[in-house]
């Protein structure tokens, strides 16, 4: 028999050899699966289970209630979110979201101040120094940084007199826009009295000029005249907490600290004073050391300490000075003992001196 004519027989539930035989009307239809007939050992015995016992396997087992409804909602939950993101990707589509407005920076970030300082005081030297012997010179200098600037244009002086102004520094920088600012500049100046045939130079003093400034193309440029304006008192600076004194280390390292002073106003080189490692350089006899008007070490911990140093210089004018330092002081040790030496020094101190 055939393997196509076994499989045959099978799907019409007759057994194996019975396919294409005519079948009598006396001949019960076999109920038995021919797939357990064959596959049952020889010489076992046939059960005598029922067929739907044999066929429980194959039957459509009912999927419960409880079952249905969460497959209900899990199929409506997955159609829901997928519904949703296509929604989303239409509307972002459709109607995009515009991004956030970039932070707007303060004026003083947007305005190029470095660029403008120079041609503030530039203008405010050459608007201040004038000449009557030969006008023309001040409203060249101008007209290098003046909007409209020309030989003819005096810009408000009556073409008299002699003045000079010199060392200018920026005092401060008043943006008004991201392309325009008020700089004021404070710098010197000597008015000239005429003697005679000549010119002579009168006390100097110290003016502010506010300038106005704004950029264009690439270039800073004055936009207008400017004015003299007060110059603003500096205004007292919070010292630091007072810390805690040292007197044992102060008065053990007073004497070393004279010593140091003296050769650090004499000489350029003090290594042989000052802590290894250190990089600290003398004043190369511009100032000898007259007196140490005040040495104070202050607590700390460890092998460091902060000290402050007034001290009274000799100038070469003849003239004294006192001036304050801040010094970093470290202990070292060698050849059995230790000692404070200086690691660094500057100059200044928050705590100014009233006389």
């Amino acid at each position: 028999m055939s393997l196509k004519t076994f499989f045959r027989d099978a799907m019409r539930g007759e057994g194996p050899g019975q396919g294409g035989r005519k079948k009598t009307a006396t001949s019960t239809p076999s109920t038995e699966n021919p797939f357990v007939k064959l596959a049952a050992p020889a010489g076992e015995p046939k059960s005598a289970a029922p067929a739907s016992a044999r066929f429980a396997s194959w039957a459509h087992e009912p999927e419960p209630a409880s079952q249905r409804v969460w497959s209900k909602v899990l199929r409506g939950t997955v159609i829901a979110v997928l519904v949703l993101f296509v929604w989303l990707g239409i509307r972002a589509m459709l109607f995009p979201v515009p991004p956030a407005p970039a932070p707007e920076l303060p004026l003083s970030v947007q305005f190029p101040t470095s660029l403008a300082q120079g041609t503030a005081e530039r203008f405010a030297v050459s608007y201040l120094t004038w000449d009557e012997s030969n006008p023309k010179i001040r409203n060249q200098q101008m007209a290098l940084d003046l909007v409209g600037g020309s030989e003819s244009n005096a810009l408000g002086w009556d073409g008299k007199g002699k003045q000079s102004a010199s060392d200018p520094y920026i005092a401060r920088v008043e943006p008004v826009s991201a392309e325009e600012a008020q700089i004021t500049v404070y710098l010197r100046v000597t008015p000239f009295v005429k003697d005679g045939t000549s010119w002579k130079a009168q006390d100097s003093a110290w003016q502010a000029l506010e300038v106005p400034v704004a950029i264009s193309e690439g270039r800073a440029v004055v936009t207008g005249q400017p004015g003299s304006v007060g110059m603003t008192t500096p205004k007292p600076v919070q010292p630091n907490p007072a810390p805690i004194d040292d007197p044992a280390v102060t008065s053990q390292t007073r004497s070393y600290m004279t010593a140091f002073l003296g050769a650090y106003g004499k000489e350029s080189d003090v290594s042989a004073l000052t802590a290894p490692g250190s990089n600290v350089s003398g004043l190369g006899g511009v100032l000898t050391i007259d007196s140490l008007r005040s040495w104070t070490v202050y607590m700390g911990s460890g092998d460091s300490r902060k000290a402050v140093a007034s001290v009274l210089w000799k100038t070469k004018s003849g003239g004294n000075v006192e001036m304050t330092y801040s010094i970093d002081l470290v202990k070292v040790e060698g050849g059995g003992s230790d000692r404070w030496q200086v690691a660094t020094i500057t100059g200044g101190n928050k705590s100014i001196p009233t006389n």
